[in-house]
């Protein structure tokens, strides 16, 4: 069983708010690295470049791990649209092959056409 939404436009939203939910982390994940990095005006230059490197680095880890999962995100939501239109092109197809049965059956009484 998905843990995921399967029916519906809900899923399709579900998956634009968790993209948009990933890049408020990761905006919020540049902002406060940007934060860190610019107190603590006490500290020795040296200290202070050493943090604010360290700083940065967590920052964009952060904002590349929230990227990902966003890009992720988006590629499930791909792949389950690209499901939904093959699941629409196989029943589309099933239609037709029905109706093209009634219309043999229709114009040939008494035999019946392959199922």
């Amino acid at each position: 069983m998905s843990e995921f939404p399967t029916s519906g436009s809900g899923g399709a939203g579900s998956w634009q708010r968790l993209g948009d939910a990933l890049h408020a982390v990761a905006a919020a994940w540049r902002e406060a690295g940007a934060e860190q990095a610019s107190s603590g005006n006490e500290r020795t230059q040296v200290t202070h470049q050493l943090e604010r490197a360290e700083l940065e680095r967590l920052a964009r880890a952060g904002y590349e791990a929230a990227e990902a999962l966003s890009g992720m995100a988006a590629v499930l939501s791909g792949q389950r649209r690209a499901a939904r239109v093959w699941q629409d092109a196989q029943l589309a197809q099933r239609e037709a092959w029905r109706c093209w049965r009634v219309a043999m059956d229709s114009e040939l009484p008494g035999q019946e056409t392959p199922s």
